[in-house]
C-alpha cells in the first residue's frame, strides 16, 4: 500500500475512533449499527484496512458524520455552515432546525438537527440574533415572520423569494443564486469582448 493511502486510511481512522468516543459507543455498538464485524470497526480505526464504499457510508449514518468529513476531515463545501470562516468572523451557528423527522437527533459540525417545532423555545432561550433561510420559497415567509415575531434582528434569506416581513425593521439580505448566475455569465460575456 502507497504511503499517501495508508495515510489517508490512519487519518480517517482517527476520525471514525474520536467521533465514536465522543458519542460513548463500543466498537461493537458501532458494528451493529452501521451493520459491519467489530473486527471491520478495528480495523478501519487503526487504519489497517479500507472500508467499502456501502460501509463508508453505513458508519457516517451510524456515527451521524458528514461522509465528507469522515473521508477528507473537511466538511462540505455545499453546506453554507460548513466553512468555519464564520466563526473566525464572530458568527456561531448554534442551531439547525428541519421538518424531516429523518434528521431529528443527527447532527452536522456537532450542531444538534432540530424539528420545526422546538424554533420558538431555542430562540427565546438563546436569544438569537441574525438566523439563515435555507427552504423552498413557499414557506419561507411564515417561518420569517415567525423569526420576527421571537425577536430576531436580521435574516440571511437563501429562499428564491423577496420576504414579505411584518416588521420593516428587520434586516433582510437576499441571496438569489440565479441573479449570482446572470451576473457571473454577463460578467463573462464582458470579459470575452474585451
Amino acid at each position: 500500500m502507497k504511503r499517501d493511502s495508508q495515510d489517508f486510511l490512519v487519518e480517517m481512522g482517527r476520525r471514525i475512533l474520536a467521533k465514536r468516543n465522543e458519542l460513548g459507543l463500543s466498537q461493537e455498538t458501532l458494528a451493529e449499527l452501521a451493520g459491519i464485524s467489530p473486527k471491520t470497526v478495528s480495523s478501519a480505526e487503526l487504519g489497517q484496512k479500507a472500508l467499502r464504499p456501502e460501509n463508508i457510508i453505513a458508519v457516517s449514518r451510524a456515527l451521524d458524520m458528514d461522509i465528507e468529513y469522515l473521508l477528507t476531515g473537511h466538511y462540505s463545501k455545499n453546506s453554507i455552515f460548513a466553512d468555519s470562516k464564520f466563526e473566525k468572523l464572530g458568527f456561531m451557528i448554534i442551531g439547525l432546525f428541519d421538518i424531516n423527522p429523518d434528521l431529528m437527533g443527527r447532527s452536522q459540525r456537532g450542531i444538534p438537527i432540530m424539528m420545526l417545532e422546538e424554533l420558538e423555545e431555542f430562540v427565546i432561550s438563546h436569544k438569537i440574533d441574525i438566523a439563515a433561510l435555507t427552504m423552498p420559497k413557499g414557506s419561507a415567509d411564515t417561518i420569517a415572520n415567525q423569526l420576527v415575531k421571537l425577536g430576531i434582528h436580521a435574516i440571511w434569506n437563501f429562499a428564491h423569494v423577496d420576504l414579505n416581513l411584518m416588521d420593516k425593521n428587520v434586516v433582510v439580505e437576499n441571496v438569489h443564486l440565479s441573479d449570482s448566475l446572470m451576473q457571473l455569465s454577463y460578467n463573462m460575456m464582458r470579459n470575452e469582448a474585451d
